[in-house]
């Protein structure tokens, strides 16, 4: 008996994911990422896509700048409301794996 050979298309699979910059304001740049990046359990760069699961991603976000020592009283404020949001969309995302893509 012959095995039937699968094609590439058959063993081709898809995944849900939100680009980063969709997520992370763009005025937050100077300080966001730099801080974002140090110590991450994950890691991106010159790559097409980095795909960290979302759940990952806020719970660093949360863990990176918990303490608040490194942000003015505004940027405190903006990175609460920031996490509320974060956890709206945690809700939406509970139908099946969502991805943040780092690189975008």
């Amino acid at each position: 008996m012959s095995k039937k050979i699968k094609t590439l298309q058959s063993l081709i699979e898809t995944c849900e994911f939100v680009p980063a910059t969709s997520l992370v304001p763009r005025r937050w740049d100077s300080w966001f990422w730099a801080a974002f990046s140090e110590n991450a359990p994950f890691t991106w760069g010159d790559n097409n896509r980095s795909l960290v699961d979302f759940e990952s991603f806020v719970v660093h976000a949360a863990e990176t700048f918990s303490n608040g020592e490194d942000l003015s009283v505004r940027q405190n404020q903006a990175f609460s409301l920031w996490l509320e949001r974060m956890a709206e969309y945690r809700d939406e995302a509970k139908h099946g794996p969502v991805y943040v893509d780092l690189e975008s």
